[in-house]
């Protein structure tokens, strides 16, 4: 199967990830059981000062680098970023309107990975480019359905992102470190956990 690289050059904290609605507030929707929200976690907060911008989220604004090599095959980079805790999450948005601003990458016949809540205007890419794992694709934004900036990662085996039941595929990362402790040469993050690309030292 596929593996993935860590969708940033930088230390990444789990905010949400991993199987099972105790991890994952994805699990109501079908085609994003596995998915993943990445923030960066620094003097014990995700933001500094009260976080009521987005500038004052630490995964704010950083760059968002392919995870894998494949094709761009849809992109939406027009969606407002909006102000923290006024995301557009409602049991009536659908799937596109919770992405935001989006990049979906096919990577194998059956395979395709989604960037969500990205940065409006920020994508670098577009339909029908091929990307190579780390190239940089786009900068973290608060579009859709987050509640404050974050970097939403998920596997499916369809294309649209309302992908139907039993589409959701297991994200395994190759190459990374776990809360600062040693390689993991093939994984699965969890919620909580802090992980970084294994070539980026840690401090």
């Amino acid at each position: 199967g596929t593996t993935y690289r860590l969708p940033a050059d930088q230390p990444l904290f789990v905010y949400w990830g991993g199987q099972g609605e105790l991890t994952s507030h994805h699990d109501g929707s079908p085609g994003q059981l596995d998915a993943y929200e990445f923030m960066i976690w620094k003097n014990g907060s995700i933001h500094e000062g009260d976080g009521s911008q987005n500038a004052d989220y630490h995964v704010w604004d950083i760059p968002v680098v392919a995870p894998v090599a494949g094709t761009v095959v849809a992109v939406e980079n027009g969606v407002p970023d909006h102000a923290p805790g006024d995301s557009a999450e409602s049991d009536s948005v659908d799937a596109v309107s919770q992405a935001g601003n989006y990049i979906v990458i096919q990577v194998a016949p059956e395979e395709w990975v989604v960037l969500a809540h990205l940065q409006q205007g920020s994508i670098e890419v577009a339909v029908g480019d091929q990307v190579q794992p780390g190239e940089q694709l786009a900068r973290v934004g608060n579009s859709g359905s987050s509640g404050e900036p974050s970097l939403h990662m998920h596997a499916q085996a369809a294309v649209h992102l309302d992908a139907p039941e039993g589409s959701s595929l297991r994200l395994i990362f190759a190459g990374y470190v776990a809360n600062a402790g040693a390689d993991v040469p093939l994984g699965i993050p969890v919620r909580g956990q802090f992980v970084a690309p294994a070539a980026a030292s840690s401090g």
